[in-house]
């Protein structure tokens, strides 16, 4: 009683300083606002996948190794192709387009390389370091050169390349023939360039497409994929380059498109930027016009918007003193803050109104307003804050964030409300006094409509509660049948501008973008090429024909390994076959002289000699970005391409954890980075988060309510009732719907806990003081429907945002708070009527 009595005083005290000096306190909130907004503006939106990964995830931590040690997939990829709507152009004139593109960005010191096909490094690379030790770099290259050493084998290889001279054929595959005459290296050719598969034509050497109606540029940039202003910078690039092409040469008839790398962080940080504009402006303008067709007046509008303008700055202020940085998905949760804190002030202007048109003066009636709302507006912070507060515990970094962001929101809205709110309500009152609006149609329809549902349930009580009742059990069948979507995409934009290309990519190159990635150690070259072979081999066989795997082990082999090899060579017996290998071509009436080379790397091997191994600064530049060399180790990256289809099973395969552990076992200290995988290790993570936060978020309520009524467990029972079932109702409902809910989604329970509680304590509260749950529910009526609606248009207005998981979290928050309402309004009357018969 003491403690309620010291609460009501200094609610008092604040409302009388209040009331007599409004200019001090808002000026005092303008000027500790635009303080704040001096370390705000250096808050920027973390776009970085990376950060969004939880922690404690094995999946997650080996996609962070793999963006550290090699910063992910840089590459761009850059189509240029015919016109579907136009006229064909050929193939000459879009090759001669690709490569003047190509001399374009070559030019900047943007770009680390750009590849349109076979490069001339390429080709030095293959014809004087890998022909030549073909039969030491594949694994079953011994075999083979026995098969092919022996005179059956060499008659056969003549007659092929005599079969061969009769075609016209490209330079670079003339040049092979004369280097390997045997064929060795017809394998590894065909994974030349680090991309495996892409289609080249012959003669130029350029990726063209099997119809000829598009050709492929892959540019290799300076700036890293998670660096949204450096791919602003390269698509403006991108954009100079074509103009200038076009300037120069007919490119009519011909489109073109890039995807990939920094044009994703660059497009992400645009559209998220654009939301939270947009979701922004949606709510408030939305909460004000509510706010302004309730109270037919817009003093409570102006108070709203000077109380968030200063919470908001405020918020802002604090996030940034975060070094780290806010997650652009975090931020975009924003918007809901001015759908929340404009609760509090809609509850204590409705009550401040009431005071007024009672004929209270100005400051008894703030003070009146204080102490009718004040403890549930304290309460209901309370318990909102505490339900975002338990997200603390979460493992994803955005739910973390949101947590904190609206925990430090509330209180920044809170205290607002009490200051520069209640500051500008006085103000413009003892200005303006008929701002405070009239009551009109609206006004009288919110207060109507809830006394008329609580006076209902009232009357019939036991009808209500079993309708309750069973509703309740079938939510039960609902939220059973929901299943989760743990796609992390859900957490990007939509309506990329890369989607687009990346289809065409698909259809013209099947160039599939499901990737995986493994990061092999070794405490030299020579131990990590070991291990890249040994778990190339592995990825090969358990992935099958659905995947291309490109490993450094496929151009570069241990000394060990190259010793053993030569030796298993040499106990061949072969050393006359290269004799006999030029009797064979002549036969064929083909010059042994051309094939001079060839042949005399044939003797060396079959002698037990190595042609050499490459020199790391012979190495093109595809290679080189798969070695990452470090003081006390080396780091190897092994590249995994899964075919563009759905019923390919190599995706589910690397879900597998006993690949996991054969990979380890024959490359220890390996990691593998995997999009399929990743989700999965999400989906479980998840789960395991939506269980216990959702746990912990009921317990900080159920103890948050018991403290706000000061222990009494009846009254608390009755608030957490209406939130209980709206809870459940609305994932009953969205299970029959919808049926799927993403990550994001998950978060909703401890959050709609939190938020729909509200109603709850407004409605006991008010019970308390007016001796009947029926009186309670019809006093707060008003304020809490007027606060549902506002809060609807909060959450709601996260459903322009082009990120799915906000948008699904937004309408599944403001289908909840409904619910909530909607059983506040039936249900705490109904057991009122219940007990009141039976006292009776």
């Amino acid at each position: 009683m003491e403690n309620a009595q010291a609460r009501r005083g200094l609610g008092a005290r604040l409302a009388r300083s209040v009331a007599i000096r409004p200019w001090w306190w808002l000026l005092a909130g303008l000027v500790s606002a635009l303080l704040a907004l001096i370390p705000a503006s250096r808050l920027r939106p973390e776009t970085d996948l990376a950060e969004l990964l939880p922690e404690g995830s094995p999946a997650a931590r080996d996609y962070r190794v793999f963006l550290e040690t090699f910063g992910g997939l840089q590459k761009v990829f850059v189509l240029i192709a015919e016109d579907p709507a136009g006229a064909p152009v050929g193939e000459g004139a879009l090759l001669e387009t690709a490569w003047r593109f190509e001399e374009l960005l070559l030019e900047s010191p943007l770009v680390r390389g750009v590849r349109s096909g076979g490069t001339a490094a390429d080709e030095e690379f293959l014809l004087s370091w890998v022909v030549p030790r073909s039969a030491l770099l594949l694994d079953d290259g011994v075999e083979r050169l026995a098969r092919r050493a022996s005179s059956e084998g060499l008659s056969h290889a003549a007659a092929r390349l005599h079969a061969a001279a009769q075609v016209p054929g490209g330079e670079l595959r003339l040049q092979l023939a004369a280097r390997d005459p045997l064929g060795l290296a017809d394998e590894l050719v065909s994974r030349a360039g680090g991309e495996s598969g892409l289609p080249i034509e012959p003669m130029s050497g350029a990726f063209l497409s099997a119809d000829g109606d598009a050709t492929l540029l892959i540019v290799q940039p300076q700036v890293s994929e998670i660096d949204p202003a450096g791919g602003r910078t390269l698509r403006a690039l991108l954009d100079r380059a074509w103009r200038t092409v076009s300037d120069e040469l007919d490119t009519s008839g011909m489109t073109w498109q890039a995807t990939g790398g920094p044009l994703y962080a660059a497009a992400d940080e645009e559209l998220i930027r654009r939301d939270m504009i947009r979701s922004v402006g949606t709510s408030v303008a939305g909460c004000l016009a509510v706010l302004i067709l309730a109270f037919v007046g817009w003093a409570p509008a102006a108070a709203t918007t000077a109380t968030l303008a200063v919470a908001a700055a405020w918020l802002a202020g604090a996030l940034a003193a975060f070094p780290e940085g806010i997650s652009a998905i975090s931020l975009g949760f924003a918007a809901v803050l001015v759908g929340l804190g404009i609760d509090y002030t809609i509850h204590g202007a409705t009550r401040y109104r009431e005071a007024r048109a009672e004929g209270a003066a100005a400051e008894h009636a703030l003070e009146a307003a204080f102490d009718r709302s004040g403890a549930a507006i304290l309460a209901s912070a309370a318990t909102t804050s505490g339900a975002f507060a338990v997200l603390f515990f979460a493992h994803f970094r955005p739910l973390f964030e949101i947590g904190m962001l609206v925990a430090l929101g509330i209180l920044s809205v809170t205290v607002a409300t009490a200051t520069v709110g209640a500051a500008s309500l006085v103000l413009i009152d003892r200005r303006w006094p008929r701002a405070l609006g009239a009551g009109g149609p609206v006004w009288r329809l919110l207060g109507a409509v809830p006394a008329r549902l609580a006076g209902a349930a009232f009357r019939r009580p036991l009808a209500v509660l079993i309708g309750a009742g069973a509703l309740s059990v079938g939510a039960i069948f609902g939220v059973r049948a929901l299943s989760l979507d743990s796609d992390p995409r859900s957490l990007r934009p939509e309506g990329h501008p890369a989607i687009a290309a990346e289809e065409r990519l698909i259809e013209e190159f099947g160039l599939g973008f499901e990737t995986a990635t493994a990061v092999v150690e070794g405490q030299d070259l020579d131990q990590a090429l070991e291990r890249s072979a040994a778990a190339a081999a592995l990825l090969r066989d358990r992935l099958g024909p659905g995947a291309a795997v490109d490993a450094p082990s496929d151009w570069l082999v241990s000394s060990r390994t190259a010793a053993e090899r030569l030796a298993a060579i040499e106990r061949l017996g072969l050393e006359g076959a290269s004799a006999e290998l030029a009797q064979a071509l002549r036969r064929e009436n083909l010059s042994p002289l051309y094939f001079e080379p060839g042949i005399e790397a044939l003797e060396r091997l079959l002698a037990g000699e190595d042609p050499g191994a490459s020199p790391p600064d012979r190495w093109p530049d595809w290679l080189s970005e798969q070695v990452a060399s470090r003081p006390d180790r080396t780091l190897l990256l092994v590249r995994v391409r899964l075919a563009p289809s759905t019923e390919s099973p190599a995706a589910g395969a690397l879900e597998d954890p006993e690949l996991l552990r054969e990979l380890e076992r024959v490359a220890p200290g390996s990691s593998l980075a995997s999009s399929s995988r990743l989700g999965a290790e999400l989906q479980r993570v998840a789960v395991l988060d939506a269980e216990r936060l959702a746990e912990l978020g009921l317990l900080a309520v159920v103890a948050l309510v018991a403290l706000s009524f000061r222990g009494d467990l009846r009254s608390a029972a009755c608030a957490l009732v209406p939130v209980i079932g709206g809870t459940l109702w609305t994932f009953g409902l969205w299970g029959f719907i919808v049926g799927r809910c993403d990550l994001m989604s998950l978060a909703v329970a401890p959050i709609l806990l939190g938020i729909g509680i509200d109603d709850g304590l407004h409605a006991t509260h008010g019970a308390a003081a007016l001796g009947s749950l029926r009186q309670g529910v019809i006093s707060a009526g008003r304020a809490m429907t007027l606060t549902t609606l506002t809060t609807m248009v909060g959450f709601g207005s996260l459903m322009v945002s082009s990120i799915p998981g906000l948008r699904q979290a937004g309408l599944l928050i403001a289908l909840g708070v409904s619910l909530c309402l909607l059983a506040t309004l039936t249900v705490l009357p109904a057991l009122g009527g219940l007990t009141q018969r039976r006292s009776a």
